[in-house]
């Protein structure tokens, strides 16, 4: 009867002990999954973002382009009208590309920087439509070109302002990966750990209570050595 009762009790323990792993190999692989969501999360957050910072250095470039060909193009009404047309469009999108970068932006200084670069990019919109005026009335070119190397400064100050939030996008996605590699290989610890320990345990309980079994089994034999009557 005795033995029977530290059978029972081996089971029971054996039991307890093969929830717990599975418990947490259940929780283990549910966190696992949700580092890997969360790893998915993260890159289509960083790549929309920066999809819309090369699109928006694009545009801001064939701007530039387009503000030389109205110096080159001066008294040319035909040939100016269809780069106004042009350039309206491009500044419509590039103002709506920085819009929509801008709403995903979360870190201040970050957006502190998308903030100048879009004030330097209307002043750099109000210089090319004093260019564009003139050009229509068919200005000297040397006095349109000295107008342009004054919108230099606003001008590579877009350029290497979107330059510089496409260094700290990439460094916030670089700081984010750090982290979720982190927590995953303290979570991956945890869950070797506590098998270890599960595993430790079930070895454990199995001698002492092999140990229990055997004691009582010995002594059985010597108060009965025939048997119980």
């Amino acid at each position: 009867m005795r033995n029977l009762k530290i059978s029972l009790k081996l089971v029971i323990s054996f039991h307890i002990v093969i929830v717990l792993t599975v418990v947490v190999g259940v929780v283990g692989i549910v966190g696992m999954m949700n580092i890997h969501n969360g790893s998915v999360e993260m890159y289509e957050r960083q790549s929309l973002p920066l999809a819309e910072l090369a699109e928006a250095r694009e545009l801001f470039q064939r701007l530039r382009v387009q503000l030389r060909n109205i110096v080159l193009a001066t008294g040319d009404i035909d040939e100016l009208n269809s780069i106004q047309s042009d350039v309206i469009s491009l500044e419509l999108e590039f103002i709506r590309f920085m819009e929509d970068y801008g709403s995903a932006i979360t870190f201040p200084m970050e957006m502190q920087l998308h903030n100048d670069i879009l004030r330097s990019f209307y002043e750099f919109q109000t210089g090319m439509s004093e260019i564009l005026s003139l050009a229509y009335q068919n200005a000297n070119q040397d006095t349109l070109m000295e107008m342009v190397i004054d919108m230099r400064p606003p001008t590579d100050f877009v350029m290497d302002g979107l330059f510089v939030l496409t260094e700290i996008r990439v460094l916030h996605g670089m700081e984010l990966e750090r982290k979720q590699e982190k927590t995953f290989h303290t979570l991956l610890s945890v869950i070797i750990v506590v098998i270890a320990l599960s595993v430790s345990i079930c070895l454990i309980l199995a001698f002492y209570m092999s140990g229990l079994i055997s004691r009582h089994a010995l002594k059985s034999l010597v108060k009965y050595p025939q048997g119980p009557s």
